[in-house]
């Protein structure tokens, strides 16, 4: 009500002042993510994430991620722009080993990602680690399991691969990427930090190939 009558053309999310070390951006940023019928987002500059209303005469742009070759779409979890994709669950971006960016997903029983793609069948990809222990990990795409159960485990980041037929993708608008976990696990409850979080599975990336399928 308020984006049409007031009128409102854009919402700003300032995660600094918020306090990006904790539930609430995400929650937030997730949240508006989820509704592509009233706001997209259009620009990330470092901690603003700036969303664009429906009720803007500029409209809202496909949420496609980088095309980083022909047919290949990749989002690297953890790096400034990524909030443009994530849903709720993922944790505060992290840097790890010095180069490389990851978020942990496990703040609730499923993770979302968010993405707009061309009509086709593509192969989805992406490199994950369990916490502690192994998890058991379901993957679906707009609610339809792909595949069967994986296990990852908690040694390094592995790499799976799942297939999403073009009846599934459809149109391409607002795909949803859902990862399942079996459980979570609290560093502070197992002795291993302090952190209290809920983790699950950290993940580095996240590809979409068009495939001939």
């Amino acid at each position: 009500h308020i984006i049409s009558e007031y009128p409102v053309g854009y919402i700003v999310i300032h995660q600094d002042m918020i306090g990006r070390s904790g539930p609430t951006p995400q929650e937030i940023i997730g949240y508006l993510n989820s509704l592509p019928d009233l706001v997209c987002p259009v620009w990330v500059e470092h901690e603003a994430v700036v969303y664009r209303t429906t009720w803007h005469p500029d409209g809202c742009p496909p949420r496609t991620p980088p095309e980083t070759s022909t047919g290949v779409y990749h989002i690297d979890i953890g790096t400034e722009g990524d909030e443009r994709f994530i849903g709720w669950g993922w944790h505060w971006p992290e840097i790890v080993g010095g180069s490389t960016t990851w978020r942990w997903t496990g703040e609730y029983p499923q993770t979302h990602l968010y993405v707009d793609l061309p009509p086709a069948a593509y192969t989805v990809s992406f490199a994950a680690q369990a916490f502690y222990e192994p998890r058991q990990l379901k993957v679906l795409a707009n609610g339809v399991p792909l595949g069967d159960p994986v296990t990852v485990t908690t040694d390094s980041l592995q790499t799976f691969s799942f297939n999403i037929p073009a009846d599934v993708v459809g149109q391409g608008k607002h795909l949803t990427l859902t990862l399942d976990y079996d459980a979570v696990v609290v560093p502070k409850v197992v002795g291993q930090s302090g952190d209290e979080r809920k983790l699950a599975l950290a993940v580095d990336w996240v590809e979409f190939k068009v495939t001939n399928q």
